[in-house]
């Protein structure tokens, strides 16, 4: 089932025109995919300097849909090894973390509303372990990233540290 077309103003031209899709926010003039193009490589850019800015290791997945656009989410896989102040009651034979421990650092999570699924491992002796698994989903324009203990909120707007 086709949609019915739409007339779309071009946020770059202002033109008037008729699209397939609702979603769109631009024509297909050749200057205006160029800007188009560019607005989604410089959030590209900025969501990639986030991670290269704070040593965060992670897996990215980018989908892109086909058209000169990215999806606005990313997938990411990281993993956070909870900081020295999470371990200051630790067993360090084990490597564990009391649940007491942990709870700061999901009532920031919380407090963010982050999206995603974080998994936590529960070892024999009662503690938790302090690698945390995350699979967080995020908007690639403004992101949320969860690694090395922190929290990073991204901005276009800001520099590279």
């Amino acid at each position: 089932m086709q949609s019915k077309p739409v007339e779309i103003t071009c946020i770059y031209c202002q033109a008037k025109y008729i699209a397939g899709n609702e979603n769109r926010t631009h024509c297909q003039r050749t200057s205006c995919r160029a800007r188009e193009i560019q607005k989604q490589l410089k959030q590209l850019e900025s969501f990639i300097d986030l991670f290269c800015t704070n040593n965060i290791k992670a897996t990215i997945e980018f989908r892109l849909p086909g058209n000169d656009k990215l999806k606005p989410e990313a997938k990411i896989d990281s993993t956070s090894i909870l900081g020295n102040e999470f371990k200051t009651k630790t067993d360090f034979q084990t490597g564990g973390i009391d649940i007491k421990e942990l709870i700061s650092y999901f009532e920031t999570l919380l407090w963010k509303r982050i999206k995603g699924n974080i998994i936590v491992n529960v070892l024999e002796d009662g503690k938790i372990e302090s690698k945390l698994l995350s699979q967080t989903f995020t908007k690639i324009a403004n992101p949320i990233i969860i690694g090395n203990n922190l929290i990073v909120t991204g901005q276009l707007n800001k520099k590279r540290r």
